[in-house]
């Protein structure tokens, strides 16, 4: 299921780094490790709903 998510995201045009976000991976480097401290929950949050209506629409065919 994570290959799908991957995949149709990606089509739908949603960043690598926020599908790696959604999918709890880590953001390598040292940047996001000490400097870049915020959540991305909002962006997170729009991409699981984007997600929800995309799963929302496949369910009907």
């Amino acid at each position: 299921m994570q290959s799908v998510f991957k995949i149709l995201a990606g089509e739908m045009g949603i960043r690598s780094e926020l599908r790696d976000m959604v999918q709890n991976h880590k953001r390598l480097g040292v940047s996001p490790k000490h400097y870049d401290r915020y959540d991305y929950l909002r962006e997170k949050r729009e991409t699981l709903d984007a997600w929800s209506k995309k799963l929302s629409l496949l369910k009907k065919l």
